[in-house]
């Protein structure tokens, strides 16, 4: 029987911990807003993880978050979520998500970008009989946004750093939500203060960062104004992630 994707809503709780002494959300919030939303949703369409470890030994890798802001969140916020698959390319799918207030106004959208990896070789799977199980019935898209992200900006260091175990998740890579928290203390007082007017947040995972590497944490000045943050594997000198933040 076909499920319709859309007929599901979820609350997004704004959490004491996502916001700062200032009352301004984290990075790492909106990262965590969208991930409950899909986790949530996804033993609805057996989709879920635990169910693609089982079933077929692979799972879920995050290449890229989108958030686009239509107004400042707060914690006052109810906030109600659908998602829905929003089509693929290859190896990756796009899954689109809305969160509307109380009134039933449309406060943010995002689109997450994954694939899946093969636990035993770690490497992306290439099965079409596991990828067009995924591959649902595709749905509106909801904001631009891309996969991909190149840029030519001059960065400079902040501080290096060693992922520590604790911050792995069951794939055994740091969880990409660790990256906001890198990225916000990376930002100098003036740019934290400016997170209250955000409009916008991009993060691009680009390679995995493993407990016990060590890397370092670069900032630029993004073309448009933004602030661009990465972090990047200091043996190899491989990007592990970068976020853009758009004000």
């Amino acid at each position: 029987m076909h499920i319709n994707e859309t007929d599901f809503t979820y609350s997004v709780p704004i959490d004491f911990d996502m916001y700062d002494g200032s009352g301004a959300l984290f990075p790492s919030a909106y990262q965590k807003m969208t991930s409950r939303v899909v986790e949530a949703h996804l033993p609805r369409v057996e989709l879920d993880m635990p169910s693609l470890i089982k079933k077929h030994g692979v799972t879920w890798v995050l290449l890229a978050l989108s958030v686009e802001l239509r107004r400042p969140l707060s914690a006052d916020d109810t906030l109600t979520a659908r998602t829905w698959h929003a089509g693929s390319r290859g190896t990756t799918f796009r899954r689109d998500i809305c969160l509307q207030d109380a009134a039933g106004e449309t406060v943010a959208v995002a689109a997450t970008f994954s694939t899946v990896m093969d636990l035993a070789s770690r490497r992306i799977c290439m099965d079409r009989s596991i990828l067009s199980r995924i591959d649902l019935p595709a749905g509106e898209t909801l904001l631009e946004a891309s996969a991909k992200f190149r840029d030519k900006a001059e960065y400079t260091e902040i501080e290096k750093r060693i992922a520590r175990p604790s911050w792995q998740d069951g794939n055994g890579h740091v969880h990409n939500v660790r990256y906001g928290e890198f990225v916000y203390d990376a930002l100098d007082a003036e740019q934290r203060a400016a997170l209250k007017g955000l409009r916008r947040m991009d993060i691009w995972f680009l390679s995995e960062l493993l407990p016990g590497q060590e890397f370092s944490v670069q900032k630029a000045a993004a073309e448009d104004g933004g602030i661009l943050v990465r972090g990047v594997q200091t043996q190899e000198d491989k990007v592990s992630f970068v976020m853009k933040l758009s004000f």
